[in-house]
Formats: C-alpha cells, sequence, structure tokens
C-alpha cells in the first residue's frame, strides 16, 4: 500500500512540475499542429501524418505484435 502512495505521489508531482512549465501544452500543441516547441517552426501536415503513422506503427508493434510472437514456440 504504501508503494502505491508513493508512485501515485510522485506522478502528481511530476504532472504538476510539467504543468508549470506548461509541457502539457507544448506536447500537444506539437502533436495536434506539428508546432517545435520554443520556436515558431511548424511542420508540414504530410509531415506531421507521416510521423504519426510511423509512432502508431511502432505502439502497435510493440504492445500487440510482439506479445503475440513470443508466445510461438521458436523451431529448432
Amino acid at each position: 500500500m504504501k508503494k502505491i502512495i508513493t508512485i501515485s505521489c510522485l506522478i502528481g508531482s511530476i504532472a504538476l512540475i510539467f504543468d508549470s512549465f506548461g509541457i502539457w501544452h507544448m506536447l500537444l500543441m506539437f502533436l495536434f499542429v506539428g508546432i517545435i516547441p520554443g520556436t515558431d517552426i511548424s511542420l508540414a501536415p504530410s509531415l506531421m501524418i507521416s510521423l504519426m503513422s510511423v509512432l502508431t506503427g511502432l505502439v502497435i508493434g510493440g504492445f500487440i505484435v510482439l506479445p503475440v510472437l513470443n508466445n510461438y514456440p521458436s523451431q529448432s
């Protein structure tokens, strides 16, 4: 129980620190609009779609495909 409380307090503290620096806003502006944090540079929509497609593929591959492949016995 103490470990759960410690972890939740740590996550809350990190969230408050991120909020005070505006990191959540910068991250969402990058993901939705393509604005690079700290600059006025904006990425092209086609580049953002490509980036999001690659990231989505990595997430799907890591959480869905790899666990399924690890369940099959290896052939020797």
